[in-house]
């Protein structure tokens, strides 16, 4: 069984680790824009926007 080398070839970091002081670029899950992050800000505040709407929806409904 054979893990991932996450580290840079010759650095000093343990094998498999992360660096977070360098995060490298990878494509939102949402739109695949590239982003360090796993969802863009666009896709994020799209999202949060959208689930506003749900929640405010929902309240209407259950007043009535």
């Amino acid at each position: 069984m054979h893990g991932i080398d996450r580290g840079k070839p010759g650095g000093t970091e343990a094998k498999g680790a992360l660096s977070l002081t360098d995060p490298e670029p990878r494509t939102c899950l949402v739109c695949a824009e590239f982003t360090v992050d796993l969802i863009c800000e666009t896709c994020k505040a799209r999202i949060q926007g959208e689930a506003i709407v749900r929640k405010r929806e929902d309240e209407r409904g259950a007043a009535v």
